[in-house]
């Protein structure tokens, strides 16, 4: 604890103190670095390498299988997130942006999933052992993937939260709106102008949209605590999220950046492997058919056309999020103006308050639209980068 009257360390992604701070600012651009220095499955993969090197496979199968439990809780975490969000009222949440949080808590959990069965199989290998310059090779491929993995999926799980807090905030624009109209029908109830149904149903409509941004906030804190895991942070930790970065604007060449993706593929990488393996053991006389080639060489093929889909994809959705981008922006620079001309004529007498807050609400829902937009071609950006370097996500 800290002395009294010595204010409480703080600190950021980008660095992180001996001692846990109780609230920690976190930057999407030092993600990357935190994951790899501070994540303890990255740091037991690196102590699994090393064991491989020394030759003591029973640490390497423990770090391993500690591994795999370690996704495994992980992925139920994000499972019991996904189940609580989509229970949320669709009468007050958006169902288009509910359906678009569950799908990056969706791909998080799959990356979790899947790192549970790398490391499964490591340790099934290690068990079994092969030769260990092999061995090594392949496990530094795999956990160079899990790294990979993890930083996008605490990428994913920070561009989440953004959305989430978003939501929060047109939540909360509707309760004020709602108090506003339960006021106003409490008024005309108690004049007799209005039933008691009525009144009651404004009532529940208010208490359902309280609930909402009740549960936005649980959400979002167990969320946070999965993100301070991932970065090797006490999950207790209060964390605040920096604004995201500015979308990149650098030129794409889909052929070029196709070949590069094919190239960095971790995919093929493990596919190509087991093709190569296939046609040694058929050498190697450890088998007496071509079976098992033919059938790895095939799984090849079908994993890099599946590749250049999704790829392609990934680059026509970005010129598509843009022209959404631009649409809401279009759209809010319009409501800016009807918002100014309404303060105007709310200074000059000529139209009463509800009417201007009105036209002020409506310009806080579009700036928040401009801000989805906004991280809707982010996300777009972000994926396709990935993919770039070998990490392509199924869509």
């Amino acid at each position: 604890m800290a002395a009294s009257g010595n204010p409480a360390k703080t600190g950021t992604a980008d660095g992180v103190d001996s001692a846990q701070p109780t609230s920690r600012n976190i930057g999407f651009t030092g993600l990357d670095r935190t994951i790899r220095e501070n994540n303890l499955t990255v740091k037991s993969n690196n102590e699994t390498l090393a064991g491989i090197s020394a030759m003591d496979t029973d640490a390497q199968e423990f770090a391993a299988s500690s591994s795999q439990s370690f996704m495994q809780m992980l992925s139920g975490q994000i499972s019991d997130s996904i189940a609580e969000i989509e229970q949320l009222d669709p009468s007050v949440v958006d169902p288009n942006l509910v359906s678009s949080i569950t799908q990056g808590l969706g791909a998080v959990q799959s990356f979790f999933d899947y790192n549970a069965d790398v490391y499964k199989g490591q340790a099934k290998g290690i068990r079994t052992d092969t030769s260990i310059q092999d061995q090594y090779v392949l496990a530094k491929k795999q956990y160079d993937y899990v790294a990979d993995q993890l930083v996008m999926g605490a990428q994913t799980l920070f561009i989440t939260l953004h959305t989430m807090e978003l939501q929060q905030q047109d939540a909360q624009r509707g309760l004020e709106q709602l108090t506003r109209a339960q006021t106003e029908m409490q008024k005309r109830y108690d004049l007799g102008q209005v039933s008691e149904l009525e009144l009651l149903k404004i009532k529940n409509q208010r208490s359902q949209t309280a609930s909402t941004i009740e549960s936005l906030k649980y959400q979002v804190k167990n969320l946070k605590g999965d993100l301070a895991l991932m970065l090797g942070i006490d999950p207790a930790v209060n964390l605040t999220l920096s604004p995201l970065p500015a979308s990149p604007n650098s030129k794409r060449n889909y052929d070029n950046d196709l070949k590069a993706a094919i190239k960095a593929s971790y995919d093929l990488y493990f596919k190509n492997d087991t093709m190569r393996t296939a046609s040694n053991d058929f050498k190697d006389d450890k088998t007496n058919t071509k079976h098992a080639y033919e059938a790895a060489k095939i799984a090849y093929q079908a994993a890099e056309q599946q590749l250049t889909q999704n790829f392609r994809k990934m680059y026509d959705a970005i010129p598509e999020k843009e022209r959404a981008y631009s649409q809401a922006k279009a759209d809010e620079d319009l409501q800016q103006r009807l918002y100014d001309a309404a303060a105007v004529k709310y200074q000059r007498g000529l139209i009463s308050k509800n009417e201007y807050t009105t036209e002020k609400e409506a310009l806080e829902a579009a700036r928040s639209a401009t801000q989805k937009a906004q991280i809707d071609l982010f996300t777009a950006t972000n994926q396709y980068d990935w993919a770039v370097r070998g990490v392509v996500s199924g869509s």
